[in-house]
């Protein structure tokens, strides 16, 4: 059995669009490569064309999808490959190809296994490197190996050794800077012998678009040339003097198609050449002599013909002479009536001017009304009984139009003035909602400002003076309790909570300073201070809130005073009242002893008023 090789395997590392190592094996039965547009399908094929074919060989493919990957970088190069050329794009009006591996040095390595019918594998190597910032000229090294060989970590260690080949030297049995030499021995060693045609045949087919058209490509590559052209130069040797006999049968038959009727053209020459013999014997004097007798001949008989058309036409002018004065008259009668009628003229004119101005007035108005008339859809009157009545139907329904007028403009008012006062409530929210989230609490402005000029005063922050509502916030499955929180532990929420290292202080600063407002201070007593938040009963309003920041130094002592002030129980009207001592309802209304309930609806509660949002 005859030993035969097949390509095996392909091991691709920094290959154009392929960055770092892949390895793609193949049946011995052939392989199909498909893929998208751009997948990098004629990438694969040109790295077999780098690995096993000689530089002249070499077609790389040019993909004629313009989305392909490279395809707008030009024409495919080694050296392109290398970096990693992947696409182009417009810079300030000039062109410029984008690169995987653009910077620095770049290196690829391509490595293609035949395997035979016997078992016998052999690995061939091509490593392309270029330094710097250099895009072309690429350095190159050619290595082969028996066996299938893995190239991943020998090229990693050859690239990180500045392109030392000494690590193929163990393991690899040949390497070379010379690109002929390489493929030498590989050929040599897969058997293949005599192949420039064979080569240039794979070169072409493997990129059949660098081919004219299929016929030529098949008999370029794949007919042998006739054995008969060999023959060629003698036979159109042959045939030479038939091509001079045929010329100077062509010369003979332009000859015959001019020289055809000579002897008729010859014959009328020679008997017109006698007439004009002839007419040279007469001389100018008898000719002239000849035509002075036919004109006197002819000169009686136009005399008289003259002769008559001037008694015709003296006939003529004498009657239109009589007709001229006949005018004449007539002109001077017509001259003398209008002389004398001119008087009553003047204003009939007038009166014909300023009828025919109001013709046209009543006619511009007649075809604004038709307009007016078919745009309403609406028929134009043809009579002066249908003009009023159309008129009346047209006033009843203007005076309805108007009525409705009227009270749309008075709703219109009213929403007119609903829109002014929510869009000033708007405003307010807005301006309310700036300033809650540049100061970050929802705290009244006036509260905030009296606790900045004690924290100044005092060289505190102001997380350490917290008002108690900001330490505090209503649970999300008690909204229904929102309205009783804010309206009856506000002014427990509005309490500034000191410390005792600072409470001293803080009393002297207020009592010697004008506040500006209602300030209450709340001592926290030390044995408070980073103490454990005591929860309060969930039925009660207090239970109804939760502390925010249980770790904070005031959390306890804020939870103890809303435990004090909210401890009434929650009920669902005012009947449940004479069951507990201390209650409350949703609204508001809260039972402050046996004989005393309170309700504070002095002013609307809005969502910008809440204080308990921790």
């Amino acid at each position: 059995m005859t030993e035969q090789f097949h390509l095996s395997r392909l091991q691709v590392i920094n290959w154009g669009v392929f960055d770092g190592y892949h390895s793609i094996p193949f049946s011995e039965g052939g392989a199909l490569i498909a893929g998208a547009s751009g997948s990098g399908k004629s990438s694969l094929l040109d790295a077999i064309s780098l690995g096993f074919l000689p530089f002249n060989r070499r077609n790389f493919n040019a993909s004629g999808d313009a989305t392909a990957a490279g395809s707008s970088a030009g024409r495919r190069t080694v050296d392109k490959y290398v970096r990693g050329a992947w696409g182009q794009r417009s810079d300030a009006g000039a062109s410029k190809v984008m690169y995987l591996r653009g910077d620095g040095t770049a290196w690829s390595a391509i490595a293609v296994t035949y395997a035979s019918n016997t078992g016998r594998t052999v690995t061939g190597l091509v490593l392309k490197w270029l330094t710097g910032e250099s895009r072309s000229d690429s350095s190159s090294r050619f290595v082969l190996a028996d066996g299938d060989r893995d190239i991943e970590n020998v090229c990693n260690r050859w690239a990180a050794g500045r392109f030392d080949a000494g690590v193929f030297k163990d393991d690899w049995r040949f390497s070379t800077k010379v690109e002929s030499q390489y493929l030498a021995q590989l050929y040599a060693t897969i058997g293949i012998r005599a192949s420039d045609a064979a080569q240039q045949l794979l070169g072409k087919a493997k990129s059949l678009k660098s081919v004219g058209g299929l016929e030529q490509f098949v008999r370029e590559f794949m007919l042998d040339e006739p054995g008969s052209l060999t023959r060629l130069p003698e036979a159109l040797k042959q045939i030479d003097p038939l091509v001079d006999a045929r010329e100077l049968l062509a010369v003979a038959q332009r000859k015959r198609k001019i020289l055809g009727d000579i002897e008729k053209v010859q014959q009328r020459y020679a008997s017109e050449s006698s007439d004009l013999g002839i007419i040279d014997l007469v001389d100018q004097p008898m000719v002239r002599a000849y035509t002075d007798h036919v004109r006197l001949a002819q000169c009686p008989a136009q005399i008289e013909s003259l002769d008559a058309t001037i008694d015709q036409l003296g006939n003529e002018y004498e009657d239109v002479t009589r007709q001229l004065n006949l005018a004449k008259a007539e002109g001077d009668s017509l001259n003398a009536q209008i002389s004398g009628s001119s008087t009553s003229l003047g204003p009939l004119q007038s009166q014909v001017a300023g009828a025919e101005a109001h013709a046209e007035q009543v006619s511009r108005r007649r075809t604004a009304y038709e307009s007016i008339l078919s745009t309403h859809d609406l028929d134009v009157p043809e009579t002066a009984d249908e003009f009023w009545n159309l008129r009346e139907e047209l006033s009843t329904r203007a005076t309805e139009l108007l009525a409705k007028l009227d009270r749309g403009r008075e709703a219109s008012t009213d929403a007119e003035y609903a829109q002014k006062v929510a869009r000033i409530a708007r405003d307010d929210a807005a301006k309310e909602l700036k300033r809650v989230e540049h100061v970050g609490s929802a705290l009244p402005e006036f509260a905030l400002v009296m606790r900045e000029h004690i924290c100044a005063a005092v060289g505190i922050k102001p997380i350490e003076l917290p008002y108690i509502a900001e330490l505090m916030d209503l649970r999300a499955e008690q909204s229904r309790w929102r309205v009783a929180v804010e309206k009856v532990l506000r002014g427990v929420g509005l309490r500034l909570l000191v410390p005792d290292s600072h409470y001293a202080a803080v009393l002297r600063f207020v009592n010697e300073t004008n506040m500006g407002g209602r300030l209450q201070l709340h001592h926290v007593r030390a044995r408070f201070v980073g103490a454990e938040v005591t929860e309060a009963d969930p039925n009660t309003l207090a239970g109804k809130l939760f502390v925010v920041d249980p770790t904070h130094a005031c959390a306890a002592e804020a939870a103890d005073v809303v435990a004090a002030a909210g401890d009434r129980v929650c009920v669902d009207s005012p009947d449940a009242f004479p069951r507990f001592r201390r209650a409350v309802t949703d609204t508001g209304l809260y039972k402050d002893s046996d004989r005393l309930a309170i309700k504070d609806d002095r002013r609307p509660l809005k969502q910008a008023d809440y204080i308990y949002l921790g």
